[in-house]
C-alpha cells in the first residue's frame, strides 16, 4: 500500500512540475480563452481520475474498499467515486 501512495504524490509532482516548469515559465499575461482551455484540461484529468477511482473501487485493486478481513465491502465504487467528485466540487 505504500507503493501506492508514493506513486500518487509522484504523479502529483509530476503534474504540479509539469504546470509550472514546461508550460507557465515565462510571466506573461493570460488571456480568457486559454484560462477557460487549461480550466477544462484539468477538469478532465480529475474526472479521469474519479473514473479509476471508481474502478480501483469497484474491483478492490489492492485490497481497496475491503474490511480488514479481506471479505466484507466497506465502500463501493459508486460511493467512493460519488465521494471524490463532491470533494471536487466543494474545491472547485
Amino acid at each position: 500500500m505504500f507503493w501506492l501512495w508514493t506513486g500518487f504524490f509522484a504523479l502529483i509532482c509530476f503534474f504540479l512540475a509539469l504546470d509550472l516548469g514546461v508550460f507557465n515559465r515565462g510571466d506573461r499575461k493570460i488571456g480568457m480563452r486559454e484560462a477557460v482551455k487549461w480550466t477544462l484540461v484539468w477538469v478532465a484529468v480529475s474526472l479521469v481520475f474519479n473514473v479509476f477511482v471508481y474502478y480501483l473501487y469497484s474491483n478492490h485493486w489492492f485490497g481497496i474498499g475491503l474490511a480488514p478481513d479481506g471479505l466484507t465491502v466497506v465502500r463501493t465504487g459508486e460511493q467512493a467515486a460519488l465521494q471524490f467528485f463532491t470533494g471536487y466540487l466543494i474545491e472547485k
